[in-house]
C-alpha cells in the first residue's frame, strides 16, 4: 500500500511540475463553440499517465512491445496538444501502436480479417478516449476512481 501512495505522490508532483512547464511554454487550449470549458486551460497533462506506465515497465520488463506502442500513442498525443497534427498522421501512429500491442499479446495468430477488425475497433477506442480526455479530465478521473476502487477491494 505504501508503494502505491509513494508512486501517486510522485505522479501528482510530476503533474504539478508539468503544469508550470505547460504554462511557461503556452501549451493551452482556448475555448471555441465545441468546447466544454469557458476559460483557457492547460493541455497535455495526460502525459503523466504515460510516465506512470513507464515507471511500471521499468520494474516489469516483459512488456517491451506494449510499452513501445504506448510510447507512440503518448508521443503523437503530446505533439497534437502542442500543435495540430493531421488525422492521417495520428491514425498511422495509432494503428502502428495497436499493431505493436497486438504483437505483444500474440493476437496475430488469429485470422487476418479478425485482426484488422479488432485493430480498427481498438483504434476507435483510443480516439474515443482522446475525445473524452478533452472534457476537463473526465478520463483521468474515471481511471483514478477505478484504480482506487480496485485497491480498496483487494485489501
Amino acid at each position: 500500500m505504501l508503494y502505491y501512495i509513494l508512486i501517486s505522490v510522485l505522479l501528482v508532483t510530476l503533474e504539478l511540475v508539468y503544469f508550470r512547464v505547460a504554462d511557461k511554454f503556452n501549451i493551452i487550449d482556448k475555448p471555441n463553440e465545441r468546447s466544454s470549458h469557458t476559460g483557457i486551460i492547460l493541455r497535455g497533462g495526460g502525459i503523466i499517465f504515460y510516465f506512470g506506465a513507464l515507471v511500471f515497465s521499468l520494474f516489469c520488463c516483459e512488456y517491451l512491445w506494449f510499452t513501445l506502442g504506448l510510447t507512440l500513442i503518448s508521443f503523437i498525443s503530446m505533439v497534437d496538444d502542442i500543435r495540430s497534427v493531421s488525422q492521417r498522421i495520428r491514425l498511422i501512429f495509432h494503428f502502428s501502436a495497436m499493431a505493436l500491442m497486438f504483437y505483444q499479446w500474440g493476437l496475430f495468430a488469429f485470422p487476418w480479417w479478425a485482426v484488422i477488425a479488432v485493430l480498427i475497433v481498438c483504434t476507435g477506442i483510443i480516439n474515443a478516449y482522446n475525445f473524452m480526455d478533452g472534457i476537463n479530465g473526465i478520463t483521468g478521473g474515471g481511471i483514478f476512481a477505478g484504480i482506487a476502487r480496485g485497491i480498496l477491494l483487494r485489501e
